[in-house]
């Protein structure tokens, strides 16, 4: 029996958000069979943009086939969307920063929270609200023995103002942009690459830095969001870093010295690799809540 109904976009570009909707469909189907299912929002406009979710296991359910005793599962983008069904609903902050960009920030209709990072879960605690952890899991084939080079990968998606500057500032290292790529190609650039910046706010768990970790980068983050949290990246405050001034001298000490540096950063790849048994243990939580 469909216990879950997770709503989401249907015409989305692939992003972390998305995809993490579809594991939790997936993964509470491999717990129950069975017992979730996917509701695409706008349903006219399903396309091409859920072919790279094709691999995870979401039969999609019609509005009219819920059943009456499923939790509809929001993302925090909207909220509003809980007004339309007599089911009981769950938001799941997928970020902090995008809740309220779509104009709807009313939550009186919520019954359950769900925070995918702890930046989240405190943010929600601060207003006085409890909320259950469930958080998501980096899925693909890693640790690829490539060759390391002394590259330097970034994703412009986030903080291309401050990406340009560090650029500018560090014309002599080899900084490549991870944008126009496959999926594959992705893999394989920070597969190669030494070090991983990621200069965004950090909304939530951003998946890319686990990814570069995964695949034996050195991780570096802005000190932004939820990177000010250990337990959402788990990475020694030297790599975390207010300014990119704080970058320069860094760098450099770190791509001539990548065995030691990347062995610093050996729990944070462990922790990684653990996210998804984790986060079947939440995702049984929640099926035990219906």
């Amino acid at each position: 029996m469909i216990k879950l109904v997770v709503v989401t976009p249907g015409n989305f570009a692939p992003s972390g958000g998305p995809e993490a909707l579809h594991q939790l469909v997936s993964v509470a189907n491999e717990i129950q069979y069975n017992s979730a299912a996917i509701l695409y929002e706008p349903i006219e406009f399903i396309s091409s943009s859920i072919e790279p979710y094709l691999k995870y296991n979401c039969p999609i359910i019609k509005e009219k086939d819920i059943p009456p005793n499923a939790i509809v599962v929001l993302p925090e983008i909207w909220p509003h969307l809980s007004n339309r069904f007599k089911n009981r609903s769950a938001l799941w902050w997928l970020s902090v920063d995008f809740f309220g960009t779509q104009g709807h920030s009313d939550l009186s209709n919520i019954d359950i929270h769900l925070t995918q990072s702890v930046y989240a879960k405190q943010h929600l605690k601060s207003i006085g609200i409890d909320s259950f952890m469930l958080t998501d899991w980096i899925d693909g084939v890693y640790d690829r023995s490539l060759h390391k080079e002394d590259m330097i990968a970034v994703n412009p998606a986030k903080g291309l103002d401050l990406i340009e500057s560090f650029i500018a500032g560090n014309p002599s290292l080899n900084t490549i942009k991870i944008q126009g790529m496959t999926k594959n190609k992705v893999i394989d650039t920070l597969a190669k690459s030494k070090i991983y910046i990621d200069f965004g706010h950090h909304p939530g768990r951003d998946r890319m830095p686990r990814e570069a970790s995964l695949l034996n980068a050195v991780v570096f983050v802005k000190e932004q969001g939820a990177a000010r949290f250990s337990e959402d990246v788990a990475i020694d405050k030297w790599f975390k870093f207010s300014d990119i001034s704080e970058l320069k001298d860094k760098i450099p000490i770190v791509l001539n010295n990548y065995k030691y540096f990347i062995s610093k950063q050996f729990e944070y790849k462990e922790w990684c690799k653990l996210n998804r048994e984790e986060f079947k243990k939440e995702v049984k939580q929640l099926l035990d809540m219906v």
